[in-house]
């Protein structure tokens, strides 16, 4: 990375051109595993669960956060730094 860095594309769209071959052999090939490659750097985050308990569990723990943070806004005695 370090050697070629200066002359790589670093970002969307340039590496979804790069990449168009890849995909458009996948396709063809029918390898859903190989067509989309935008997996980021948080990828072993993933989950394998269907997506409505993930937006369930994650609409349970915003509504959390945001009340801890309410809580903490107005608790009496409380300055905000």
């Amino acid at each position: 990375m370090r050697d070629h860095s200066a002359h790589t594309p670093t970002a969307y769209p340039h590496v979804h051109y790069l990449t168009a071959p890849v995909r458009a052999a996948a396709r063809k090939a029918g390898d859903a595993e190989a067509i989309n490659l935008w997996a980021g750097q948080a990828h072993t985050l993933a989950e394998n669960c269907p997506a409505g308990e993930l937006v369930r569990r994650w609409s349970a723990e915003a509504r959390a956060a945001i009340e801890q943070a309410h809580a903490r806004l107005t608790a009496p005695g409380e300055q905000l730094t």
